[in-house]
């Protein structure tokens, strides 16, 4: 599944691609495509648009249109964005393609028919406030506060944390209305890098570890988008084009590898349906009482 670090590549990819072309037409190859809304209606207010911004929130991909509305893209499990030029090979399980007016094309692929396309008002989407406000309309979901914004400080990390003290920590971190974009990825990343078992409870950490946690999560998730995002099986960015961090992964998919810092077999276990990595010696388990 796309997380933040994936998202951010493909959104950092079409602003050099496609920011300022204008779309000719929309053509959903599978009427799902567009949710709720039938694919005609959405084609019909797309057409002509001109691509004025992109964007992330969380694990969403926006096109702002300069008609007032936006493009809210959702990657879900397998989604893929890819700019194509005119009369370049068709891709596999294509849901729907915007057609450009320099001829080139922007292919929404999805093998598993979870990814949605829809059009809403860009009032509609507020943009990260300080509070980690919601952001309303892309598809209904309500988001936590952006990782990479500066809003997310260290205090401000402290602060939510406490407001869910009894919440496991692996859990809580792929809970978007916590941080939003985190994945099971980088949930797994972050607490190996800050020595945390991924079973211990929000209100358990002191303060040291809620800095180390909080520069953990940045420092995965700025060297996977140095790295153009991990390919393990479906993504690719807008080129086509796999992403490197799998390669650099300390914990994720290392079952009985050994640990980088001690030698002891990395273990995999199940979290909230989640694969979840970590070593037993580095991530001491929670004591029970």
């Amino acid at each position: 599944m796309p997380e933040l670090p994936e998202v951010e590549t493909i959104v950092r990819d079409l602003r050099r691609l496609v920011l300022g072309e204008r779309i000719a037409r929309f053509v959903a190859d599978w009427p799902g495509v567009t949710g709720a809304e039938p694919p005609e209606l959405v084609a019909a207010r797309v057409a002509g648009a001109r691509i004025e911004g992109t964007r992330r929130r969380g694990k969403l991909a926006i096109l702002d249109l300069d008609t007032g509305e936006s493009l809210v893209i959702s990657l879900r499990m397998t989604g893929r964005l890819l700019v194509r030029q005119a009369g370049a090979p068709q891709d596999a399980y294509v849901r729907g393609h915007f057609i450009l007016e320099s001829g080139r094309e922007l292919r929404f692929g999805d093998t598993r028919k979870f990814g949605r396309i829809v059009l809403v008002p860009q009032q509609a989407i507020r943009a990260e406030s300080a509070d980690g406000a919601r952001a309303k309309g892309a598809l209904h979901e309500r988001l936590g506060i952006e990782p990479l914004s500066r809003a997310f400080t260290t205090s401000r990390f402290a602060r939510l944390l406490s407001g869910r003290r009894r919440s496991r920590l692996k859990p809580l971190l792929l809970d978007q209305t916590f941080v939003a974009g985190i994945g099971n990825i980088y949930a797994n990343e972050a607490l190996y890098r800050a020595r945390i078992h991924p079973l211990r409870s929000a209100g358990s950490l002191r303060g040291e570890q809620v800095r180390a946690l909080h520069q953990a999560i940045l420092a995965a998730l700025r060297r996977a988008i140095t790295l153009r995002g991990s390919s393990i099986d479906d993504y690719r960015d807008a080129r086509g084009r796999r992403g490197r961090m799998q390669r650099e992964f300390l914990v994720h998919g290392r079952e009985d590898e050994p640990c980088a810092r001690c030698g002891h077999a990395i273990r995999k276990t199940w979290v909230a349906g989640r694969g979840t990595y970590w070593c037993p010696r580095c991530q001491r388990a929670p004591v029970q009482r």
